[in-house]
């Protein structure tokens, strides 16, 4: 329960994808207010910028699964947004030399993901 007696509810994949899907929007119409209008940027925008490419990523994983959801009926987008979020972090765990090479270069890769 939350504050006012209000249910969050069970996070199931359903659940999740649409809290993706909302960071996602927020995101792209962040983007697009700022660069089409004279308004600035927002605190929910500043928010999302100061997080690097993890709500770009978003926003990618979320126009892909739309995408792809419109050319197949009975496509399975839970699924597909945590394969491409997997791949997204495997790929930045080896852009950060955390996997694949010697030791050395692992710990020093994996140094930025330790508090």
């Amino acid at each position: 329960r939350l504050r006012g007696g209000v249910k969050l509810g069970p996070l199931t994949g359903e659940n999740a994808l649409a809290a993706l899907k909302t960071a996602a929007a927020v995101t792209a119409g962040g983007a697009v207010i700022e660069k089409y209008t004279d308004l600035g940027e927002t605190a929910i925008t500043a928010f999302a910028k100061a997080q690097g490419e993890l709500f770009s990523t978003n926003l990618i994983i979320c126009l892909c699964t739309f995408c792809s959801s419109c050319l197949a009926p009975t496509f399975p987008a839970v699924k597909t947004v945590a394969v491409l979020w997997l791949l997204t972090l495997i790929l930045n765990l080896q852009k950060d030399g955390v996997l694949g090479g010697d030791m050395k270069a692992m710990k020093k890769g994996l140094q930025k993901y330790l508090p």
